[in-house]
């Protein structure tokens, strides 16, 4: 997948603007259909094509840092034969070494081998020495395994120990919690993100990156001043999520002076309503009804 995203971005460079859009599974049924097809080997349906891939379409790319490329089999270990520049084999023997003769010395014998003025060995002494092995350099296959840190806000982090180590927290009660929990969540993106009932992935985000989201949605540019359940919903529209998004938006629209002065005047009495006794008409109309005399 890697080699994919990177070939993506690529092919993104030449084009002015380019978008992504993430289609719900409920309108990728066709995608659907044909990955059950496969994956249950059952029979093909006219009209359906067919082709096997037996390599991948993507060669790794030796630009992309995070694309493991390994090395060509000629090139491993061609290095360790291969004698430095200045040395040569002696009389053709592959064990030895000798040096190019400098100024002021002669020649050096056919049988020994000079490395520095006044130190010689024979060809034996160097073949015993030798820490190359005789036979051919034997290739090892190195599995490069690359680890990704998944972003996620601390209130999130058992949830992401869950998902991606399966621990649980030691008490029983905070275990379940975060089982049921942990169904709701997935890692994309290598971040952590909450999949809605209306089907969009949310962000998960810290309490001070969710509250100035309120804060820009209320009172920013385009803000409206709305009630609080009106800015967490449009913030969970936009995709993020956090769980004390509802606490903190009362908490900003009671802290806002443009909504505490301009907003509606109650009507209501400041005392609270009596009820009016059954006998208070007829106290109007001059009627005493303890001894039913009019008066």
């Amino acid at each position: 997948m890697a080699s994919y995203h990177f070939l993506v971005q690529q092919l993104s460079g030449y084009f002015e603007g380019c978008e992504f859009l993430h289609v719900p599974r409920n309108d990728n049924e066709q995608a659907n259909a044909l990955a059950r097809i496969g994956s249950t080997r059952q029979a093909i349906p006219a009209g359906i094509a067919l082709q096997c891939l037996l390599k991948p379409s993507v060669k790794p790319s030796p630009e992309s840092d995070s694309i493991f490329v390994p090395a060509p089999p000629e090139a491993v270990g061609s290095d360790l034969r291969t004698p430095a520049a200045g040395m040569g084999n002696s009389a053709g023997d592959p064990g030895t070494a000798a040096a190019a003769p400098g100024l002021g010395t002669s020649e050096p014998d056919p049988g020994t081998a000079t490395v520095g003025p006044g130190t010689s060995w024979t060809k034996q002494a160097a073949a015993d020495s030798d820490p190359l092995p005789p036979g051919p350099t034997a290739l090892v296959q190195v599995a490069v395994l690359t680890v990704e840190e998944v972003a996620a806000p601390s209130w999130a982090q058992p949830i992401l120990k869950f998902l991606v180590n399966k621990e649980l927290p030691t008490n029983e009660i905070s275990a379940r919690q975060v089982q049921r929990r942990a169904a709701a969540y997935t890692i994309f993106n290598r971040e952590l993100v909450r999949h809605s009932v209306t089907g969009v992935y949310q962000r998960c985000v810290e309490p001070e990156q969710g509250q100035a989201i309120l804060k820009d949605i209320h009172q920013g540019e385009c803000g409206h001043h709305a009630a609080s359940r009106a800015l967490v919903a449009k913030a969970f529209r936009h995709g993020f999520f956090w769980p004390t998004s509802l606490e903190d938006a009362k908490d900003l629209v009671q802290k806002c002076k443009g909504c505490q002065k301009f907003r509606s005047k109650p009507h209501q009495p400041a005392s609270a309503l009596k009820t009016i006794p059954i006998a208070w008409p007829f106290v109007i109309w001059g009627l005493d009804m303890s001894n039913g005399q009019v008066e």
